[in-house]
């Protein structure tokens, strides 16, 4: 996981993302990193994604999701009482409204 946020700091660093409101684009590479408990190298592929700058409002949520199930009510507040399931379908269903193809298998998180 260090490795990773390593990864996304120096990406952000050298410039290598293009601008979209609200969203860096990383582009898609390969990494050599190894297993902290087994020592075994491994190589990682990661696909070129989108992630956004700031955290989904209330507001953004509730309108894919219709629903809310923040504790702290507020449009433009963090969306927050969410389980790792419920980002996993929300993505997926912003990616289908916002015309381009789901990457969260159902069956596997």
């Amino acid at each position: 996981m260090t490795n990773l946020i390593l990864l996304l700091v120096l990406w952000l660093a050298a410039g290598a993302f293009a601008f979209q409101p609200g969203f860096v684009s990383l582009p898609a590479t390969t990494l050599q990193v190894t297993d902290p408990t087994t020592n075994i190298p491994l190589q990682v592929r990661l696909s070129p994604f989108s992630v956004g700058t700031r955290e989904v409002t209330q507001a953004e949520y509730m309108q894919i999701m219709r629903t809310n199930p923040s504790v702290h009510k507020g449009d433009a507040l963090p969306v927050e009482n969410v389980s790792w399931w419920d980002v996993v379908r929300y993505c997926n269903a912003r990616s289908v409204a916002e015309g381009l193809q789901p990457c969260y298998d159902l069956r596997t998180g």
